[in-house]
């Protein structure tokens, strides 16, 4: 396989050439790997029309919600760090083999990444614990819960009308409880499986977690991040 490979448009069939990872860089950063190994990069300067390419340099990415589908959390923008260079399909052309090039800001550089958010802003989900195989129960009395979107992060309702939030202060260990308080949450997906989402306390490390396992009443808590899948949550239809 080549070292450096072309970053091209071409329609979706999803096969792995189509499939990318990100990894958390921290501080909204990512990586954005291919099923290949590959890393998205850019060949020479950052430059409006610089090409993107793939390679083995580990460049990192600002991404942050498309500002013209401020309802649909799908949407997203590619931004190459320090810059006001986005991630650009060459001249907006639908043909395939397109270039993928470095452009300034403008409606249409957002990409839609279904696979990074498969859920909806305002609709109703049962949050699924990957590793216990239970929902996030409001003590066994409701356990649909509603997003709210919040600029990038999330309001968590439950069908109760309270809201997901925590007991105190941010800290590892904290019991995560519902109350009338507007807790914003942030929401990424899975490393190791994008169908899944880690709920994130913003401006920490500590993520939603059921440390205790599959046994009834075990208390949602907020936890370091360990990459265990009691940390990743499958958001599932009612």
């Amino acid at each position: 396989m080549a070292t450096v490979q072309d970053v091209i448009g071409y329609p979706v069939h999803k096969g792995l050439n189509q499939q990318w990872t990100l990894e958390d860089a921290g501080d909204d950063f990512f990586r954005i790997k291919n099923t290949f190994g590959r890393y998205l990069c850019i060949d020479g300067d950052a430059e409006k029309g610089t090409r993107v390419i793939g390679s083995g340099h580990q460049q990192t990415w600002k991404i942050t919600p498309d500002d013209h589908h401020p309802n649909e959390p799908g949407y997203i923008r590619i931004l190459y760090p320090g810059t006001n260079l986005y991630l650009d399909v060459e001249g907006g052309r639908p043909a395939p083999e397109t270039p993928i090039v470095l452009w300034e800001d403008s409606e249409d550089r957002g990409w839609f990444f279904p696979s990074i958010m498969p859920f909806t802003a305002g609709s109703t989900y049962v949050f699924v614990n990957v590793r216990a195989g239970t929902a996030a129960d409001l003590s066994m009395q409701n356990y649909k819960w509603t997003l709210g979107y919040a600029g990038g992060f999330f309001h968590i309702k439950n069908g109760t009308g309270k809201y997901l939030c925590i007991d105190g202060y941010a800290r590892n260990g904290a019991r995560v409880i519902v109350s009338d308080h507007q807790q914003t949450w942030k929401i990424t997906a899975d490393d190791h499986d994008p169908s899944h989402m880690r709920i994130i306390y913003p401006g920490t490390n500590l993520y939603l977690d059921l440390a205790g396992g599959s046994v009834p009443y075990t208390p949602v808590l907020l936890c370091e991040k360990t990459g265990g899948k009691n940390q990743a949550w499958s958001f599932q239809s009612p």
